[in-house]
Parts: C-alpha cells; structure tokens; sequence
C-alpha cells in the first residue's frame, strides 16, 4: 500500500483474503460479506470482443438493504458500433439484499431504457431509480423516477416529458442530498435551465424555478442549498465545477454568490461543511478539502505518491451525516523502467475519510474505476462497493 498507508491483511481464511481491505494500523475495519453478481444476471463481456460489454451497476444503501441495479442488452437491441452503448436500449434490473447476509430478499423488473441511470437512498429507507427515456425509445430528453420501498414494492412514478424547445436532446438531470429527503430534477430549455425540487420520500413536487442558460450550472445540492460552476471553455457536459469563472453557491430561493476560484469537485456534508478534491498538475495528485460553505478550509490532505501518476478522483461518495467520505483514484507508476517498458503496474484504490481525520482511515483495492460504484449506509457504519461482478458490503 502507498503512502504511508500499509495496512495488514487478514489470513483467517482464504476467503477473508480475497476482500479483506487494507488497513491502517490500529484500524478494526473488517470484511462482511461478498457475493458473485453473475448469478443474480451480471453479464461479463469476452475480452477483446469489441462488440460483446459487460453489464454496468448502481448501488445504493439504507440502514439494512443494499440496492442494487444491474444492466443487460436488451433482446431486442444490438451494440451498432464498438462500444456504441448509447444507441442500444437496455434492461434495467433492481435487487435488495440484506445488508447483514447479503441475502437476495427481492428482484424487481426489468425495465427497458438508455443506457444512464442512478439510483439514490432516500432517508424514509425507499429507493429511488433514475431512467433515461424509458418512455422515450426515440431519446427526446425523457426521465423517469421511480419509488420503491423497502420490501421492493413500487410506490410512485414520476415521468418528467422532454421540452419541444430541445433540439441539442439535453436530458433531465436528478440530483438527491447528503441526507436523501430532497430530489432536485434540471434541464436546459433553450436559454433558461429550469429545475424541480423534489420530496425524495413520496417524489411530490415541492416548488418549481428557473435560471438563465448563463447562469452557473448546479451540480450538488443539500436539502437548503446548490452548488454551481461556470461552464469551462471546453464546453464540458457537465461543466467541471469551479473551472474558469469558479464555483458558486446559493439557497434553493436565493442569489448565487461566488465561493471560490479555483476548480474541484465537491460535495456537501451538511448545510454548513462540504468536502473535494482539487486535481495538482500533471496527474501528480489530488488535494482533498472539507470547507465551510463561507470558503475556510477546515482541514486537507494529499493524496499524492513517488513516481505514481493519479488519476481519477471521481465521483466523491459521502455518509448522509457526513462522518465519511469515499472516492475512487487509480495509481500508476512512472518509474522509467515500467514506462520504457509500457507495462506499469496500476492499482485501482477507494479511500475512505473518517472526518474530522485528514488521514485516510483505510483503502481498498478495485477492479476497475469505471466499473465501481460506492455507497455508505446512513451513518457510515458499513460500505457497500459494487465492483464489476461482485457486491460487497464492509464494516467496522
């Protein structure tokens, strides 16, 4: 492990061994349970067949169930190019397991739609499952959410129409709180970006606004307050937040005002904290933060290694009360021998902040970036990671 961060590992059993995660010293983080998504309808692509894929996945916790949701082809689509994902439609399935065993309790679906989706953790337990243009096979910008309770049983759903004003097919966005009480639903409109805040427990509207096109984009939201970023001159979609004009912060029935220059990725923690990561040039690292929303840095740590290029950094995954944090960076080495060589070690690790300590409490290695997927339960007592076809939960 890097940077000071050599953890012990576990030799119990074979089976510990396998997903034990690296710890610091002195930490109690020990594994729970971990299970084989190929058996639940994961589908692992043949290497180097270029129009096969492997299934994608969400993950989402509450105090007890692990949500989880997993893609597939759809029978009556086909991948039309190399890795032409986004002109096939998709079957999308939705499973709880006991966050205890791992047990599955229920499976519900599928549900045909494109190939984006999320799924959120409301703070009631229910569940939340964001699909694009499932009513929409000709793909207008049509979003649907739908509401799920504990025990799988579908309780609402919402069908947000695309606009006749859309030509770019600009498509809905959701955005939940830290806390899971609040859903923000936005979408471009021609020159005004108009946005929904929702009750994420029942998915009722509670006010309605808009905003002009030029005004910063909002990219995180707590249940009061959004955060926002001026589009970068690379005309990102998303814009990075914080690049070019900086990043912005406003109540839900407020002005925008500036908070910082500089560029990161952030997330809030409460209404008052929240967390990013600052990328250092030429992929030397990430500067992590936890900032009051006035801009005063609480506290910061580098991640940063001899000779390791990181990359990554996305996206930030935090506990709804805030206590941790997580996110994904991958490591490769830039010793000259691997670089002469092209064939570097790389290492694909999740960090895991327990705040107030700057210091990561612990990591654990992953598959792959793009393939993982990270949730806490409410009060980060335990972490669920879906990485490619396993589903793990880990636990103090």
């Amino acid at each position: 492990m890097k940077g000071g961060l050599i953890g012990i590992i576990s030799t119990a059993s074979m089976t510990a061994l396998l997903f034990t995660p690296v710890l610091r010293p002195g930490t109690r983080h020990v594994p729970h349970w971990r299970i084989d998504l190929v058996s639940y309808g994961f589908h692992e692509g043949k290497l180097g067949d270029t129009h096969d894929y492997t299934s994608d996945t969400a993950v989402a916790a509450s105090a007890s169930i692990v949500a989880l949701t997993i893609n597939n082809l759809a029978p009556d689509s086909q991948l039309v190019r190399n890795y032409g994902y986004a002109e096939a439609r998709w079957n999308f399935s939705l499973l709880l397991f006991d966050a205890n065993s791992g047990k599955l309790l229920v499976k519900r679906g599928p549900w045909t739609a494109g190939l984006a989706s999320q799924l959120f953790a409301t703070s009631q337990g229910n569940f939340i499952l964001d699909l694009h243009d499932y009513h929409d096979p000709g793909r207008k910008g049509g979003e649907t959410l739908l509401l799920f309770s504990p025990t799988g049983e579908q309780l609402r759903e919402l069908d947000l129409a695309p606009t006749s004003t859309n030509p770019q097919r600009h498509e809905w966005r959701a955005l939940v709180s830290p806390t899971g009480k609040t859903v923000l639903v936005t979408l471009v409109d021609g020159d005004i970006n108009r946005y929904k805040v929702l009750d994420a427990n029942t998915l009722e509207e509670q006010f309605e606004g808009a905003q002009r096109s030029s005004d910063p984009a909002i990219l995180a939201i707590s249940d009061e307050q959004m955060l926002g970023g001026m589009p970068s001159e690379q005309k990102s979609s998303p814009p990075v937040l914080g690049a070019e004009g900086g990043s912005y912060i406003r109540p839900f029935r407020g002005a925008w005002r500036h908070l910082m220059d500089s560029s990161g990725n952030f997330v809030f923690l409460s209404e008052d904290r929240m967390a990013g990561l600052h990328r250092l040039g030429d992929m030397k690292g990430f500067l992590f933060t936890v900032i009051t929303t006035d801009g005063t840095r609480i506290m910061s740590y580098t991640v940063q290694e001899h000779n390791v290029a990181i990359s990554g950094g996305w996206p930030l995954v935090q506990s709804s009360d805030g206590s941790f944090v997580g996110c994904i960076f991958v490591l490769d080495s830039e010793a000259w021998l691997w670089q002469v060589l092209d064939m570097g070690p790389e290492s694909t690790e999740v960090y895991i902040w327990a705040l107030p300590n700057p210091t990561p409490e612990f990591t654990v290695k992953v598959k792959s970036q793009f393939k993982t997927h990270l949730a806490f339960s409410p009060q980060g007592l335990w972490l669920a990671i879906a990485d490619g076809r396993y589903l793990r939960a880990i636990a103090p």
